[in-house]
């Protein structure tokens, strides 16, 4: 095993026994999910991270680097903290490096986060620096619009809310409207010979979003999405007009996050209808046959998040399927120089 890399962030308290540390390797995956699960809880994010969605993402590191770009802070040789960074590619020429800072209720001493949210962006620097781009350059955090005591180290340390996402929920799967698809449109299955196409027409729809990024929907995410072991693209609603995609919805379950949560949920999330079907009651249509599908596996809720000012009016489609307002999160940003 390789030497442990010790190091000090910027303006570290001077706590007995405090000590930060790269990320080692598998061995560290329960630890960069635990720890970031209790901080949240205690900000009261109403959201977990599960450890098959890390081990995967991990395994296929998108513009981050673990074992440079993650650290672990400990306390007496306990996790208490962690820290991560990566950086994402928009369309309209704007470069986005993200950072988050957890740590557990027990241990926020005075300055600790201040201290980790001060690393990741010295970090964010340095990797931005490699970038001889001319693409405008952000650091970006994401929030719960509520105060907590994240938001606020986030505007304590100069970040503007820059976009806000609605996570909304439909508390049962009963009264489901009966919305029909325009004639000549079906229902097909997903598989894993067609899935590109309907990955294809995905992002051809979301290039307009404001969530969209290269990193998102390009063809190593694609990997990755195909690489998960939970994958049930059986689940996902997708219509065809001909050989055409027309639109569709990526039906997800996590076991290992409903257990933690204590709920039976399923997301109805990437929905989706390419432009010339648009205005049709497709998506109307595709979340009706997401949610019996729910329902017929068990389900007892379904969940989706959505740009609060989604340019494509979704939010009073999302409404008009009986789908409410949860959570409101809150996109910041502040220039990197």
């Amino acid at each position: 095993m390789p030497e442990r890399r010790y190091f000090q962030p910027p303006n570290a308290p001077a706590v007995k026994g405090l000590t930060f540390r790269y990320y080692e390797g598998d061995q560290d995956l329960p630890i960069v999910v635990d720890v970031p699960n209790r901080s949240m809880a205690a900000d009261e994010d109403a959201f977990a991270i599960t450890l098959n969605d890390t081990t995967n993402e991990y395994a296929h590191p998108l513009n981050f680097d673990p074992y440079e770009d993650v650290m672990i802070v400990e306390l007496e040789g306990k996790p208490i903290g962690v820290s991560s960074v990566r950086w994402k590619q928009k369309p309209d020429g704007v470069r986005l490096y993200e950072h988050h800072a957890h740590l557990v209720p027990e241990a926020r001493f005075p300055g600790l986060r201040q201290s980790m949210f001060l690393w990741g962006e010295q970090r964010l620097r340095e990797i931005a620096a490699g970038h001889h781009t001319q693409d405008r350059k952000e650091l970006e955090v994401w929030v719960k619009a509520e105060m907590n005591d994240w938001r606020r180290l986030v505007l304590a340390n100069g970040y503007k809310d820059a976009w806000h996402l609605f996570e909304m929920r439909r508390p049962n799967l009963d009264n489901i409207p009966d919305h029909k698809l325009p004639a000549g449109i079906e229902i097909r299955p997903v598989t894993r010979e067609n899935f590109r196409l309907v990955y294809a027409g995905a992002r051809e729809a979301f290039l307009d979003e404001r969530s969209f990024t290269e990193e998102r929907w390009g063809e190593e995410a694609c990997e990755r999405t195909l690489a998960n072991p939970e994958l049930r693209i059986d689940l996902w609603q997708v219509a065809w007009d001909g050989d055409q995609i027309v639109g569709g919805v990526a039906v997800i379950i996590s076991p290992e996050e409903n257990a933690a949560m204590n709920r039976k949920r399923g997301w109805t999330e990437a929905v989706f209808v390419r432009r010339p079907w648009r205005k049709k009651g497709v998506a109307r249509a595709l979340l009706a046959s997401s949610l019996r599908v729910l329902k017929e596996v068990g389900m007892e809720e379904a969940a989706l998040g959505v740009d609060t000012d989604n340019p494509s009016g979704a939010l009073r489609i999302y409404q008009d399927m009986g789908y409410v307002a949860d959570f409101e999160f809150v996109f910041a940003r502040k220039p990197l120089d």
